[in-house]
């Protein structure tokens, strides 16, 4: 799974009227982690696991082996399936103790003085400012870090939850450093319109520090790539953005809100570059001087390791994971010049690898909506507005552009409609769980595309020349998620020795039947905790037998999910012969099958045919009677197809009473014959013969004399 591959991390930086001084070299370096983290999980609980454990206490259990920051798997006691709840952004980090909690990017003070998130999944560390010779900000997964400078002592942090404040770092121009989850944003707000005149407001750079080897290369959508000396790439400088304060109303001090934008707010993309150590943003001084910017003003150059989790695109740029921001915004920006569209694109990973359609019960895409431009009322589905479609799309890529993003980016599926407006922040405050039912498009996703490890949905709106569209959406830990509902795949069943509808021989080796229609049996059974869920009997045995002029498939009668349940199948007659059988089991249910058994051999060895035979001379006089009182021979010759022959017998019938007398055939070879001595014939009586084959498990069908009655004459 992605998460499983290593920690990804992003820092996002932001700054306006800093001198084009170099950054100190500071000794002192910001450790972003003081002490070490416990494993989690040290006993992870498997599927199995986890539904015994459910169905023993009656609660959901997590499934802690498939579970991370972005994947919640739990096992339902109730129907036996499994829930995975999917997110693109973290939902949950570890709590130090072995398990799991709720993330907070809160900053705390540690007591070196720095400050980190209360619960992040980057390693972060920001300066307390004040005396603190620390770098501003270190960002660091473990095997790469960025560190950003300030060329002076920072004034004390005024801290407000995840948000550290360097008040007036330049006349009328604050510093913001913002924790994310994986990420470290900085932003410098220009104030006013006279605090923008500064002239290292119009040509600014900032130090940064990345690691030794890396290059910049240019991305088509405006955006940087930091490669390493083998082309990989470690970090990301999306397009860089600066908005204003448009829309926002007065009076808002809270450090989050001043950074934010909104939907009214003006943007201009800017370009960033990174050389000789420095992070350069060409501030648009067009922005600043336009008589409708309204103040303050934010730059946000940014700067991430290499993240395929969320992605934004407009018409003129794009940003990806924690750079996207708090918000996804979708549709058409008609509203606040310069306008434009916007479409969103989440990826998750699927909870297990080689997840079948067939297992997928449910899948639901959901998103909290918190603003459209509708408020009357605050909660609408009138046709009258545009709505928002899902769709599946191909994996999402940090050079991504609007271009990117449309044709055959697409995946054929059908898009899945929601037409809910929730209604306009400013009137209505209210948010609302949007969901759109994706079942079948993830069924055929699975179909397709069996060996991909990540789906991708993506956001649009029904119309993107209609203002009216224009939709915000909440991205946090649970917004967006797919919930996935599951099951596993049943067990390979347990091949039994098949039965037959005559007792079989004893032997195993190979199987052998003396029926030209057994009877096949299997046990099969769905893993311990499942049920049935639409029927009573859910399960059955399918075999596949070849060996004859054609494969013959046969299902046997289905019964209930107890464990070790045999069920049969009845053939139709088969031809003597060696013939091959495996076995699976399918759920009727979900149509889940599971693989197929090793394969058995099995024999079948009907009844010898009746042999050809004759008298041998002298033996039948004129009259068509035996000669008294003789000793005859018979010539048998067992039927070519009756390979395993062992004896050829004469029965002989005198008085009603029966005699048997058998030689035995030659070992080997073909054709199986033999010369058995029949007699002595009494004078005067009658008798019948006939003569029959028999191999070592039965006896064959006998083939009468003719006349079939013969009566030995008076000397």
């Amino acid at each position: 799974m992605l998460n499983n591959a290593r920690v990804r991390v992003g820092v996002a930086v932001s700054c306006l009227a800093l001198a084009l001084g170099c950054c100190h070299a500071e000794t002192a370096q910001a450790d972003p982690t003081p002490t070490p983290t416990p494993k989690v999980d040290s006993v992870p609980i498997s599927e199995s696991e986890a539904l015994r454990q459910a169905k023993a206490t009656g609660s959901p259990v997590v499934v802690s082996s498939l579970t991370d920051e972005r994947t919640l798997v739990t096992a339902d006691p109730s129907s036996g399936q499994f829930i995975a709840e999917l997110t693109a952004n973290v939902a949950r980090v570890k709590d130090g103790q072995g398990g799991w909690r709720a993330p907070s990017t809160s900053l705390v003070r540690g007591s070196d003085g720095l400050l980190r998130p209360e619960a992040a999944v980057a390693q972060i560390a920001i300066s307390s400012g004040g005396s603190s010779s620390a770098p501003l900000a270190v960002l660091s997964d473990g095997s790469a870090s960025l560190q950003f400078g300030w060329p002076t002592l920072l004034p004390a942090a005024v801290v407000d939850g995840a948000t550290a404040t360097y008040p007036e770092v330049f006349p009328g121009v604050d510093l913001v450093v913002q924790a994310g989850l994986e990420s470290v944003e900085t932003f410098l707000v220009v104030k006013s319109r006279a605090a923008a005149v500064n002239p290292s407001v119009r040509a600014w750079s900032m130090p940064v520090t990345l690691p030794s080897g890396t290059s910049a290369k240019a991305l088509a959508n405006g955006g940087k790539s930091i490669i390493d000396a083998k082309g990989v790439e470690r970090f990301q400088l999306p397009q860089a953005l600066m908005w204003d304060w448009s829309g926002k109303p007065a009076g808002m001090t809270a450090a989050t809100d001043v950074v934010a934008d909104v939907a009214q707010s003006r943007v201009a993309r800017i370009d960033a570059s990174v050389a000789s150590g420095r992070l350069s943003v060409g501030v648009k001084a067009s922005f600043l001087d336009d008589p409708a910017t309204v103040y303050p003003v934010v730059i946000d150059p940014a700067a991430s390791l290499s993240q395929t989790h969320v992605l934004r695109v407009t018409d003129d740029w794009s940003k990806w994971d924690d750079a996207v921001g708090d918000h996804g915004k979708i549709g058409y920006n008609g509203w606040t010049s310069r306008y434009y569209r916007s479409r969103m694109f989440y990826q998750f990973s699927w909870p297990v690898s080689g997840l079948k359609s067939s297992q997928i019960r449910s899948g639901v895409f959901e998103y909290v909506q918190d603003h459209s431009v509708q408020h009357s009322p605050c909660e609408t589905t009138s046709t009258a507005f545009p709505g928002v479609r899902a769709k599946l799309a191909n994996a999402i890529e940090s050079s991504n552009t609007w271009s990117d993003r449309t044709g055959d980016a697409w995946h054929p599926q059908a898009s899945v409609f929601s037409r809910m407006a929730v209604g306009h922040e400013d009137y209505c405050n209210d948010t609302y769980r949007e969901t759109w039912n994706m079942t079948g498009v993830l069924q055929t996703e699975r179909t397709n595309y069996a060996t991909r490890t990540t789906v991708t949905v993506g956001l649009y709106s029904d119309d993107e020349a209609d203002r009216d569209g224009w939709k915000h959406y909440i991205n946090e830990g649970s917004s967006p998620k797919l919930v996935l509902t599951y099951e596993k795949e049943p067990l390979v069943p347990a091949v039994a020795d098949f039965a037959v509808s005559a007792a079989p021989v004893p032997q195993t080796s190979p199987r052998r039947t003396l029926t030209p229609t057994p009877t096949l049996s299997s046990k099969v059974s769905l893993e311990s905790g499942y049920n049935c869920q639409s029927s009573t009997a859910c399960l059955r045995a399918e075999f596949e037998v070849t060996g004859g002029p054609s494969t013959i498939s046969v299902n046997g009668a289905a019964v209930t999910q107890s464990n070790q349940i045999s069920t049969t199948a009845a053939l139709s007659a088969l031809a003597a012969g060696t013939y091959t059988v495996k076995v699976r089991a399918r759920n009727i249910d979900t149509n889940l099958v599971s693989a197929w058994s090793a394969s058995i051999q099995f024999v079948v060895d009907l009844a010898p045919a009746a042999p050809t035979w004759s008298w041998l001379p002298p033996v039948v006089q004129a009259s068509g009677e035996l000669p008294a009182a003789s000793t005859l021979q018979i010539s048998a010759t067992a039927a070519s197809a009756d390979a395993d022959v062992s004896q050829l017998c004469a029965v002989i019938v005198k008085d009603g009473t029966t005699t048997e007398t058998c030689a035995n055939v030659n070992a080997t070879g073909m054709p199986k014959a033999a010369i058995i001595t029949a007699g002595p014939f009494e004078a005067g009586k009658s008798y019948t013969v006939s003569v029959l084959a028999r191999d070592p498990y039965q006896a064959g069908v006998q083939k009468a004399d003719t006349p079939t009655v013969r009566t030995v004459p008076v000397q």
